[in-house]
């Protein structure tokens, strides 16, 4: 199984929308005050510093989806059920709303497929979706909740993977039928 080891001492600030760049950044969001502030953690200390705040981004609300694309883009969606999420470019500290054409609420998302990929999200009804940076929402194959909410999702060149909120597991989903598969034990 899978184990996860903590970096550094524990966060003066709550943080959440994790996503890697491909320049090896680590960004997120707070999740508590100046939540349109962006986040850098630092890899091998877990030292948190506050880049400042984002222009176009709201205030007053969490976010708890993120993911980089190939682009260096970071795209962040807030808590809940709703059809915006947000294009971030990091340097320029600007965001860009995107309308989706669906709602949905999702723990995460991952960006997958290197330069050709895109965004996908399993949403906390176990939904596949593929999410077009144009907004275009689209499900695919049939709703699994194996393991149930996949609060981390991950994407590599390789595909899809999320580790479950409930301590299930570590699962790679098929991105064609939306099937989950255990592939390690994983804490929650």
């Amino acid at each position: 199984p899978m184990t996860f080891t903590a970096i550094g001492s524990i966060a003066n600030v709550s943080y959440n929308a994790l996503g890697y760049s491909p320049s090896g950044v680590l960004y997120a969001l707070p999740f508590t005050a100046n939540q349109n502030h962006l986040l850098t953690l630092n890899q091998t200390t877990g030292a948190v510093t506050d880049e400042g705040v984002v222009a176009g981004l709201p205030g007053g609300t969490n976010f708890n989806t993120g993911t980089v694309g190939s682009d260096g883009v970071y795209y962040v969606k807030q808590v809940g059920n709703n059809g915006v999420i947000y294009a971030i470019n990091p340097t320029a500290k600007t965001a860009t709303a995107i309308n989706l054409t669906q709602s949905f609420i999702a723990s995460d998302m991952a960006w997958v497929g290197g330069a050709g990929g895109g965004l996908y999200a399993v949403d906390d009804n176990g939904q596949l979706l593929s999410i077009a940076t144009n907004g275009t929402v689209a499900a695919i194959g049939a709703p699994d909740t194996t393991g149930g909410v996949l609060g981390a999702q991950f994407g590599g060149t390789n595909g899809l993977f999320g580790s479950a909120n409930d301590g299930s597991g570590f699962y790679k989903i098929d991105l064609t039928t939306g099937k989950k598969t255990l592939i390690s034990g994983a804490p929650g």
